[in-house]
């Protein structure tokens, strides 16, 4: 038989609806329940542990005007159960996440109008079940709610919130973007196996992107830090580690402000520490930076920076992770398509793309020759090792064959293609540059590199063709094409 009992709400009632106006993000609030969740089964560890549970499991479902978040979690005996529901009431213990006791009435309230919360502790035999319809509170500012009191099995232990009466219109890109942040947020404790994050029946994973390793020891680019320091005469510490991501992205999350091993903010990129928008640090530089005993803004999205505290944060961790960051920026990456087996397939696959044009009828009559502009050289020594031996890919064409021998470079030349005459009367080389802005979206995939490739020698056989019949000024095409590809981004 369940029992019914009241709850005195404190202070006034009607200040539970002004929640509605917090500036939450999807992913910031259901976090306040994940807080929450795994808090409780934190404290409990041991306990949890010695019955055969060694992980918290926490599961969303997200409908089109409902919200469920239940777990696995300790439970809530009847004082914290009533400190769930009474405003302004935190925990005895405020080491953990959930410390200001304010993170599910908050989060609720801004989610919908309408939610309740269902719990039992392990060891009990009762459970407690409490709904609030924040429209009528606002309304009529009771001093107390109605909760019932249940029977339940000893080894029972759950939390289960639900939300009803949304006031958010989610939609599903909105719900894919806050799992992806999610994940981050967690990323400790998924990474750490103590975690099983679920959202619409999708478990949530993390891992790290692989480091670029030292080719002489097999050791990670990474570099833990310490540093502590006085601002406006406090002491602040704080430690974490910078690495150096293997592959780089435009789409690299940078640095994770973490504090009680949750993270506040993902894709942390000052310009102190990462400088421009097209500097290498932003495509390679990641880390952690741990501020456990800071201070954190209501929502906990933030730390509560105060007058310049943030920049002399930054500007002691800079000053502890210069080499990594140094590196980051001179360090080049070797691509995918960059060894000799890659190079040597990629030019196979080109060469037997061509292999059609020994079908094409080539009796169409010479043009007449035109009057040229000025030819650029044809041998530019400086772009080629001789001592390198690079891929040969041969194009039969009006009973010739020609040969491209391809070469890739960076750094050396601003322009994507050039074309160089050898001694060789039938060979050419063609020097592609694809790190250019222009093909940052191509230059990490193998496959895209070899379309490209493909590119290059049609433009080159085309051109070189044209010329045979009579276009001496194929360079200035050539010209045109770089500049174009140089100044579109």
């Amino acid at each position: 038989m369940n029992n019914t009992f009241k709850i005195q709400i404190r202070p006034k009632s009607s200040i539970l609806a002004k929640y509605r106006d917090l500036p939450y993000k999807l992913e910031g609030a259901l976090a306040e329940f994940v807080d929450n969740s795994t808090d409780s089964f934190f404290k409990h560890k041991e306990i949890l542990n010695s019955i055969g549970q060694n992980l918290c499991k926490v599961v969303i479902e997200i409908e089109p005007d409902k919200i469920t978040i239940k777990d696995n979690a300790f439970g809530m005996n009847l004082i914290d159960f009533k400190r769930s529901i009474i405003l302004d009431s935190p925990p005895d213990d405020t080491t953990g996440r959930s410390e200001k006791g304010m993170g599910l009435k908050t989060a609720a309230t801004w989610l919908g109008n309408y939610w309740s919360v269902e719990t039992t502790e392990y060891g009990s035999e009762l459970g407690f079940f409490a709904q609030l319809n924040v429209n009528e509170i606002e309304k009529e500012a009771p001093e107390e709610i109605e909760a019932t009191e249940f029977k339940c099995e000893k080894d029972a232990h759950y939390t289960t919130i639900t939300i009803k009466n949304l006031r958010k219109n989610i939609k599903a890109n909105s719900v894919e973007k806050a799992m992806d942040i999610l994940s981050k947020m967690y990323a400790l404790d998924i990474r750490n196996k103590e975690l099983i994050l679920v959202v619409n029946k999708e478990q949530l994973k993390y891992e790290l992107p692989e480091f670029w390793c030292n080719p002489k020891t097999g050791e990670p680019y990474k570099k833990n830090f310490s540093v502590e320091f006085i601002f406006d005469n406090q002491t602040y510490s704080a430690y974490g580690w910078a690495g150096i991501r293997k592959k780089g992205s435009i789409d690299n999350e940078g640095l994770s402000i973490i504090r009680k091993g949750r993270a506040l903010k993902t894709g942390y990129k000052p310009k102190k520490i990462f400088g421009g928008p097209n500097s290498y640090s932003q495509q390679r530089l990641i880390g952690e930076i741990h501020l456990d005993k800071w201070d954190v803004t209501h929502i906990k999205n933030d730390i509560q920076w105060e007058g310049g505290l943030e920049d002399k944060l930054l500007e002691e961790i800079k000053n502890s992770i210069e080499d990594i960051k140094n590196l980051a920026e001179k360090l080049r990456v070797t691509k995918e398509y960059e060894s000799p087996e890659a190079k040597a397939k990629m030019a196979k696959n080109t060469q037997n793309s061509f292999k059609i044009l020994k079908e094409i009828d080539t009796s169409e009559p010479k043009k007449e020759k035109t009057k040229s502009c000025p030819i650029g050289p044809e041998v530019v020594e400086q772009h080629y090792d001789e001592n390198i031996e690079n891929p040969i890919v041969e194009i039969p064409f009006k009973n010739k064959t020609y040969k491209f021998e391809i070469i890739y470079k960076d750094n050396l030349t601003n322009d994507w293609i050039t074309i160089e005459k050898t001694n060789d009367s039938d060979k050419y080389r063609i020097i592609l540059n694809i790190e250019l802005d222009y093909f940052k979206s191509y230059n990490e995939d193998r496959k895209k590199v070899e379309f490209l490739q493909k590119i290059a020698v049609t433009i080159a056989t085309a051109l070189l063709l044209s010329k045979e019949n009579g276009n001496q000024d194929f360079y200035t095409v050539l010209d045109s094409l770089n500049t174009i590809v140089k100044n579109v981004k």
